[in-house]
């Protein structure tokens, strides 16, 4: 009994595909095998009882058509596509049966409607109109062409109008809307779910990429903290090695001295530490909706001293991407880091103008910051640009302790993001933020 369902399953999965193929795909899979199968039926019956010769080439022809259909969708995975030629064949193929098994058999009728029913289960929602017009004109244009060509039909009553003909159609006309609008609401209802779900497994998947950039970073830091910290502990124990070795009170009051510098140092380096520490802290709290337009201002009118000093002309141009999901905290950081870095770095020679904009590329949600300052020869600078404690641009007098773009750099990639940069020496530098993925 094991064995036979074990069989049975394998056979299923066999035509109708793997279990990561969608729902619409599957029924499409064994819809075309079984009117390949179905059709073969269809040709050996049909040819056992007539012998108009005619009917031999449709009727052979129609099961490979329907062969080819299957094994393009199931084996190529040319689904959407073969769909289509799928769905205008078989309404060739139900006209072709229309007038030869007389108009008004119930089973040409059923076949019909069972092509109308496979053709919406696998159409999007959005061309279930067009497509049931169709099938509503096809109907009415067959009842016109058979009261105009009453010879076309191999069993035909002469007695017959076109208006007979269209009442004994009219049921099958409702059943064609009535299955219509069923089929739309619950595949309505389906796509719905399934949008959700696939946004549900983006969102996780952000998530765990988020997390993982969080380890990396954890682990970063940690070798970090403990070379950063390493030296000037080991410095500040020397200098105490040595007080104990001095006997003047000059030499003793040098070293200490030094050792108020490096204890100076040191507590500025945890400061730094824990800010960057924040960041991690921060990744816990949820996402939620902001207006880009909002945090840019909120940070322009805290740099607003340091706007009106330089000058600096600053354009906003949200309007490709307005709105966002997204940490709050860490989209005013990264906005304050990067426009602050701009006015910082701004070239003597001109006035310094920064334009910041949101656009969508490739299904990425991205920010860009361009200036025209100083610029970076990227060729010396690049591998060390995102470093903790990197300073670039020293002659210019600007105040920087080097950990701005290193926490930028991490709080876009903890949430699952990127940042890549272009600079040209004494052009300007543009900063590219990829926040996420829609």
């Amino acid at each position: 009994m094991n064995e036979d369902s074990s069989l049975t399953r394998r056979f299923s999965r066999f035509i109708s595909g793997p279990e990561e193929v969608l729902l619409e795909n599957k029924i499409f899979n064994t819809a075309a095998f079984t009117f390949a199968v179905v059709t073969v039926v269809i040709a050996v019956v049909t040819l056992n009882h007539t012998h108009q010769g005619t009917l031999y080439l449709p009727l052979a022809l129609a099961p490979v058509v329907f062969s080819i259909f299957f094994y393009n969708a199931r084996f190529r995975e040319h689904f959407r596509s073969t769909s289509y030629f799928f769905i205008i064949f078989s309404l060739a193929f139900f006209d072709y049966l229309w007038f030869i098994v007389v108009a008004f058999n119930p089973a040409v009728d059923l076949l019909f409607l069972l092509i109308l029913t496979l053709g919406l289960t696998i159409l999007p929602v959005k061309q279930h109109l067009l497509f049931t017009c169709i099938c509503v004109l096809n109907i009415l244009l067959l009842n016109w062409l058979a009261h105009l060509f009453p010879h076309w039909i191999y069993s035909y009553d002469d007695s017959t109008t076109f208006i007979q003909y269209l009442k004994a159609h009219v049921l099958l006309i409702s059943c064609i809307i009535l299955i219509a609008l069923v089929i739309a609401y619950f595949k309505r209802a389906y796509e719905k779910e399934r949008m959700g779900s696939s946004l549900q497994n983006r969102q996780l998947s952000n998530i765990n990429q988020a997390l993982q950039h969080r380890n990396e970073h954890l682990e970063g830091l940690a070798r970090m903290v403990s070379h950063n910290l390493r030296s000037p502990i080991a410095g500040m124990k020397m200098l105490l090695n040595l007080y104990e070795r001095m006997e003047t009170p000059d030499q003793k009051e040098d070293i200490v001295q030094n050792l108020n510098e490096g204890a100076f140092q040191l507590f500025d380096m945890v400061e730094d530490l824990s800010a960057i520490m924040l960041d991690y802290k921060e990744l816990n709290k949820e996402k939620e909706p902001i207006e880009l337009r909002e945090v840019a201002e909120t940070v322009l009118t805290q740099l607003s001293g340091q706007i009106r000093s330089t000058k600096a002309e600053i354009e906003l141009d949200f309007r490709e991407y307005q709105d966002v999901i997204y940490s709050k905290t860490y989209l005013e950081s990264i906005f304050l880091n990067l426009i602050s870095n701009a006015l910082k770095y701004r070239s003597p020679d001109r006035k310094p103008k920064i334009k910041v904009r949101s656009y969508l590329d490739k299904g990425k949600v991205m920010i860009s910051i361009c200036d025209n300052g100083l610029g970076l020869d990227l060729s010396q600078h690049r591998e060390q640009l995102f470093k903790m404690y990197k300073t670039f641009h020293r002659d210019s007098g600007a105040d920087s302790k080097g950990i701005g773009l290193f926490i930028t750099k991490n709080q876009v990639e903890m949430m699952g993001g990127k940042i890549t940069v272009e600079s040209q020496p004494d052009v300007g530098t543009t900063f590219y933020v990829e926040l996420y993925r829609v």
